[in-house]
């Protein structure tokens, strides 16, 4: 995931010009996102991978995230939403 991630990054500044960085997040009580893609050092994509089917830590999930969809991101010619 990450060298896709990385790829996609390297992707976006090359052909757009875009100021995006791939980083890693975790805080000082030690919640953690896997991958947060960056632009101008704001989060603009957050990643979490998971091998196995359990849910989401409670701390990952967004109160508002119901209420907004995020934008679909493309990976070359597919789209995901």
């Amino acid at each position: 995931m990450a060298c896709h991630l990385l790829k996609w990054v390297h992707f976006r500044q090359d052909v757009e010009g875009l100021d995006l960085e791939l980083r890693h997040f975790r805080d000082t009580d030690g919640r953690e996102v896997d991958f947060v893609v960056t632009r101008r050092n704001e989060p603009v994509l957050l990643v979490e991978c998971r091998l196995s089917e359990t849910r989401l830590d409670r701390n990952l999930r967004c109160p508002r995230a119901s209420q907004r969809r995020a934008p679909p991101v493309e990976f070359g010619r597919r789209r995901w939403a």
